[in-house]
């Protein structure tokens, strides 16, 4: 993934004609230390708990 070094979480796929931009992991890690403090404490703080809601949803006996 581009923020960790841990597996994606998600997939996407294209209905009609897409434009798709590849970005670098360097670059992005880049722009995301350029950003403020509080940008990115929120973006790794999001990140944290949709891979929690992910480990989650993996296990059979959860009911949301």
């Amino acid at each position: 993934a581009l923020i960790s070094d841990k597996p994606r979480t998600a997939t996407a796929a294209a209905k009609g004609d897409v434009v798709c931009f590849i970005v670098p992991q360097v670059v992005f890690q880049i722009e995301l230390d350029e950003s403020s403090a509080l940008m990115k404490s929120l973006v790794l703080n999001l990140i944290g708990h949709i891979r929690s809601l992910m480990v989650q949803l993996e296990e059979p006996d959860v009911i949301f």
